[in-house]
């Protein structure tokens, strides 16, 4: 099975050993895979939307509970006025 969404090229912090990761891959809006750029990029598909995190820092798990309701789709990315960028996986990137 094919990710929805992949997110290379980054350092994603991952509160485990190893700390950081290169790459993700989330199906049904949940992480499914960590790894390298090369191990994760397996996972793509022909319907995978793939995100590269231009060597940003990713944080997963926190997210901006100041989101209005009914706003942009989640899953698009956008470099807010924060400066935080939204991946739309509960995930922000800086």
């Amino acid at each position: 099975m094919s990710a929805d969404l992949i997110l290379h090229n980054a350092k994603i912090a991952t509160n485990a050993v190893p700390s950081f990761v290169e790459a993700m891959a989330i199906t049904a809006g949940k992480i499914a895979a960590l790894g390298n750029n090369d191990q994760i990029l397996r996972l793509r598909g022909p319907q995978t939307q793939v995100i590269d995190g231009r060597r940003r820092t990713i944080i997963p798990g926190l997210n901006d509970s100041h989101r209005a309701q009914g706003g942009r789709p989640s899953h698009l990315p956008v470099l807010g006025e924060s400066g935080l960028w939204e991946l739309g996986c509960d995930c922000f990137a800086f």
